[in-house]
């Protein structure tokens, strides 16, 4: 298999779309996965590698205030110093289900290359992102620790997620919550703060295929012992936790854009003085992306622009102004 690395993008490598990761393993008895090889789309990745993790030394506290499904938590947490912190956040319960699946298989799958002393700790909160902060952090449904703990004694993922398990740490997740005020296992303020934040989806090839349909993160119906049993959606939530079309999001934009501030304003409020916070759309939207920027700075003077620069040759600048306009006119057609 012909893999090409990425000079924009350090440690990443593009694989031909004919071919499955399946086929980077050196031989038929060996997965993909048990050489610490994961699927991240190039454009996600890039916003993890804005925070700039690579050049920490110490341990560090990370927020990532809409987390799920988890591939960029995922890459945080590989690539913070050990001893440090990831806190991720979401409100909706069904991307929370593929979130832990995720970390979970992760963790059986990685444990060994990457080291427990080597990996930082991640907790995944149930919460709204325009309202999360140390003393408002809704539920907690995932702790690395706790996962680690049964991993070490020999638990497959599918004795973890057995009925008696799952009893098992939902009394634990609900005991660390009581323990969170008093024991400070939430930071006051985060070194580093992504805010990857919903939006139209006008940039993702794969969301524009399915224009016009239903989005495709369908119910899950929540086990009785599962510690997202029982959880509702606080009031007031924005369209980004009840998009169904993507053309529903379109004709609501304006919504939209006020949840984005809201995301982008709280990420800012949680972000340490001399912190970096990293804002990210998959749209090519200036209102969803240059304008909330612009507000932020606008109203607060204390917020400083740090551009991310790419090297772009002229042929990048023309592909991307031809997927611009092909993308706003499919769009277009979906709201008419």
């Amino acid at each position: 298999v012909c893999l090409r690395k990425l000079p924009w993008l350090p440690s990443f490598y593009a694989l031909p779309g004919h071919y499955s990761l399946s086929e980077i393993s050196a031989d038929s008895n060996t997965s993909y996965k048990d050489k610490g090889y994961f699927a991240m789309d190039a454009a996600s990745s890039l916003a993890v590698m804005s925070l700039q993790l690579q050049s920490l030394i110490s341990a560090t506290n990370v927020l990532d205030l809409c987390c799920c499904p988890g591939a960029k938590m995922q890459l945080i947490a590989e690539s913070l110093p050990a001893s440090s912190r990831v806190v991720g956040v979401d409100i909706s319960m069904n991307r929370l289900h593929v979130c832990r699946s995720l970390f979970d298989t992760w963790l059986i799958n990685t444990l060994s290359l990457i080291g427990e002393d080597n990996l930082a700790r991640f907790y995944v909160f149930h919460a709204d992102g325009r309202r999360f902060s140390a003393s408002h952090f809704g539920n907690c449904v995932f702790d690395s620790d706790y996962i680690l703990s049964e991993i070490k004694q020999g638990k497959t993922k599918n004795a973890m997620r057995n009925k008696s398990s799952r009893g098992r740490e939902k009394q634990y997740l609900q005991a660390l919550e009581r323990s969170i005020a008093g024991e400070n296992v939430l930071p006051p303020s985060y070194d580093r703060v992504l805010v990857d934040a919903e939006c139209t989806h006008d940039a993702s090839y794969r969301h524009m295929v399915f224009c016009g349909q239903v989005a495709k993160w369908p119910k899950k119906e929540a086990d009785s012992d599962s510690p997202i049993e029982g959880m509702v959606s606080s009031s007031g939530i924005a369209l980004s936790h009840n998009i169904q079309r993507v053309e529903d999001a379109t004709a609501n934009k304006l919504e939209l854009m006020e949840l984005q501030r809201g995301l982008l304003l709280n990420g800012f409020n949680n972000l340490s003085e001399g912190g970096l916070l990293v804002y990210s759309t998959c749209s090519h939207d200036d209102s969803q992306n240059e304008d909330i920027v612009q507000w932020l700075l606008d109203t607060h003077t204390n917020a400083l622009l740090d551009p991310i620069l790419i090297d772009e040759t002229d042929h990048d600048r023309t592909i991307k102004a031809q997927i611009k306009e092909l993308v706003d006119n499919v769009l277009t057609l979906c709201v008419q």
